[in-house]
């Protein structure tokens, strides 16, 4: 289950950090952890670069190069406004 864990972490931002510890809290064997750390390593770069490399394909044959970073960046700009917008909307509403 530990080992599982620490697969899976990795493509998780807030449990990563925290998966060191919590395998040796529950006194996972040393050689599995790393086995689990290094595999989901492995796995993770890879995905990593092959989905920038393939939004970034994908946004030279839609719009062409010389807009793609433009409206790649505006993009994510919006929805990260739009994000906040709806979390402080959610954090005003009045709680039952």
């Amino acid at each position: 289950m530990a080992a599982k864990a620490s697969l899976s972490a990795v493509f998780s931002a807030r449990s990563g950090p925290v998966v060191p510890l919590a395998a040796g809290i529950m006194q996972m064997p040393r050689g599995r952890f790393w086995f689990a750390n290094v595999t989901s390593a492995l796995v993770w770069a890879p995905m990593l670069l092959l989905a920038g490399d393939l939004v970034g394909e994908v946004g030279d044959r839609l719009i062409g190069s010389t807009n793609t970073v433009l409206l790649v960046f505006g993009g994510l700009t919006l929805i990260g406004i739009g994000w906040v917008v709806w979390a402080a909307l959610r954090a005003a509403r009045p709680k039952p």
